[in-house]
């Protein structure tokens, strides 16, 4: 595997060999990397880049939510790797990263944006009703605020809407939240790669 991904983690989706969808990355996300390299803007790592845009590639979702765009590195992975799915940001509408900052979202491309639907504003304002009106999601990103409280609001506000698929919560290490909510649900935590770990949902 070219990344230091968790097996386990790559167990879960049956692949034996992920070469296609690594060169897929390499030509549509990858440019991206390369644009901020040396830039510290708050951004996901590539690893973990990788690991969205296989996921999305792999199981193809029709509900994609994430909190927090930033550059749009995750965004980018996610909508690159989308077929006839949505992705749904949440955020702020800020920018982003040390000096010099940058525009929100300033890594996704115009031809990409016609299956984005971005909502301006904090998660805990805007994800019940958002969940409410549209039932159930596939993929849902945390990577807003890191606090306790607003981790585990996120999670449990979206596992309520969620039959099957994945959660991910990059920066998971930085507090306890991601592993108390999965041991209350009796739900399985696994390493992604760096500090990205992902919740099955069965």
């Amino acid at each position: 595997m070219i990344y230091n991904i968790n097996n386990e983690f790559l167990k879960c989706f049956g692949l034996e060999d992920y070469t296609e969808i690594y060169h897929k990355f390499k030509k549509s996300v990858y440019p991206a990397i390369e644009r901020i390299k040396g830039q510290e803007l708050w951004q996901i790592s590539e690893c973990e880049a990788f690991s969205l845009f296989a996921t999305v590639f792999i199981i193809k979702p029709r509900i994609i939510i994430e909190t927090g765009v930033g550059a749009g590195l995750s965004s980018l992975s996610i909508l690159s790797a989308l077929e006839n799915g949505r992705l749904i940001s949440i955020d702020p509408l800020i920018s982003y990263g040390n000096p010099p900052r940058k525009d929100f979202g300033f890594l996704v491309p115009d031809y990409l944006r016609k299956n984005w639907n971005i909502r301006r504003g904090l998660s805990r304002d805007i994800m019940p009703k958002l969940l409410d009106e549209i039932g159930f999601i596939d993929i849902f990103l945390h990577d807003s605020e890191h606090s306790y409280d607003n981790m585990y609001f996120e999670l449990k506000t979206t596992y309520s809407h969620m039959k099957n698929g994945i959660i991910f919560v990059d920066n998971y290490n930085w507090n306890n939240a991601a592993i108390d909510f999965a041991i209350e649900m009796n739900l399985k935590l696994l390493d992604v790669c760096d500090d990205m770990c992902a919740i099955l949902i069965h």
